[in-house]
């Protein structure tokens, strides 16, 4: 069988992918670890120990200009530019700061999972997934409620825009609409605050006096842009993913029921087994070789993240859900310089949502049949779309 002509012919962009992209990765894994997708115009990166080095090597694989939509924001720099912007931005992300939000955080978990039960009966993504982390990050930005549909909606545009090519053209004029309100919202935010002479309560939580001086409106808009995306998307995609998995795992489940303290592990392996984004995407600055194979300055490489941890090289049986296993080293919120800044914020979501949901319910299963369930149209931000669950009460 000619392998790279069976790849050549496959599709990243298509529904099957959505729905379940990891038998793709093997292939790609095992037949062409290295591999040039004509159709798409860039190269595919699948095994583990390749997506680590160029995660590690911003020198080399650069991020800069490949988030046309997020320009001047933490996922369009590399290097020293990147490090200053991350450093502004982990402030808020720190442990010890969502310390002090937990007990909210836990109270609203619980709150919000009632809200979804009532009556037996609830849309998982739309009632839990989307609103709770959505609801975090407006406490930590000191942001103003009366906009919290929009800040979903805005949301969702930015994560989606910056993989527009996989869309049809009235979609993403939707989409760059939108984006563009999230724009104007965040510079007319600053400018407010700015004009008044009254410190900005974003500011507040990232940047000292001096900072706020030194940046312009639109650098703190960019910044603040950034971190509304970035401190929910992933985390409604990962809560998404990890119930369907439970939903899958019966064995699993019941175990989670019987001893909430594997619910940490728990959410390391699932990060490993099914990671809220399966990709991130880095340019050649200059003329490399990875694994025996010479890509040209300037390529565009799509690095799997989902499919390195599936590699078995570094996880074996990496299709098995393990609770034993120890996923060291995963790639769910990538590694080097541009390691997700929400890490901590996103596993203290995940934790408060599993005990709030098994404090409440004894049992839940999906309203249709798992094969039924439509996905969102991307592959990096892969998520179901719904999710509705019939739960029994305690």
């Amino acid at each position: 069988m000619n392998w790279f002509r069976k790849l050549d012919k496959m599709d990243f962009f298509l529904p099957e992918r959505y729905n379940n992209p990891y038998p793709l990765y093997k292939e790609l894994r095992h037949h062409s670890p290295v591999h040039y997708f004509k159709k798409h115009g860039f190269w595919v990166i699948s095994r583990y120990e390749d997506v680590n080095a160029i995660l590690k090597n911003p020198a080399d694989f650069s991020s800069v200009g490949l988030v046309t939509k997020m320009p001047d924001t933490i996922f369009d720099k590399d290097l020293q530019d990147h490090a200053s912007i991350r450093q502004r931005i982990s402030k808020a992300f720190s442990p010890k700061r969502l310390q002090r939000l937990e007990d909210w955080a836990r109270e609203l978990a619980l709150k919000m999972v009632d809200e979804l039960t009532e009556g037996g009966s609830g849309d998982f993504v739309n009632g839990l997934a989307l609103p709770f982390p959505v609801s975090l990050v407006i406490k930590l930005l000191k942001l103003d409620p009366a906009y919290y549909d929009d800040y979903i909606r805005w949301s969702n545009a930015v994560a989606f825009e910056t993989i527009g090519k996989s869309m049809r053209s009235k979609e993403l004029k939707k989409l760059e609409r939108e984006v563009g309100e999230l724009d104007v919202f965040c510079l007319q935010h600053v400018t407010d605050y700015r004009q008044k002479k009254q410190e900005n309560p974003f500011n507040e939580v990232f940047l000292t006096k001096e900072e706020s001086d030194r940046l312009s409106i639109a650098e703190t808009a960019a910044l603040m842009k950034v971190v509304l995306v970035a401190g929910s998307e992933t985390t409604t995609n990962f809560l998404a993913n990890l119930i369907v998995t439970l939903l899958k795992k019966p064995d699993i489940l019941s175990a989670l029921h019987a001893n909430s303290e594997l619910i940490p592990g728990m959410i390391e392996e699932a990060l490993r087994y099914n990671a809220p984004s399966q990709y991130v995407f880095r340019c050649t600055t200059k003329d490399v070789k990875i694994a025996g194979k010479d890509i040209p300055k300037g390529s565009k490489i799509m690095v799997l993240l989902g499919s390195a941890n599936r590699d078995e090289t570094q996880f074996p049986d990496p299709d098995k859900f393990l609770l034993s296993r120890n996923p060291r080293g995963h790639f769910a919120f990538g590694t080097g310089p541009h390691y997700c800044i929400g890490i901590h914020l996103a596993r203290m979501e995940a934790r408060l949502t599993l005990e709030a949901f098994f404090e409440r319910v004894k049992s839940f299963r999906c309203a249709h049949a798992l094969e039924e369930l439509v996905y969102n149209k991307s592959l990096s931000v892969r998520r179901p779309q719904k999710l509705d669950l019939l739960f029994e009460l305690k």
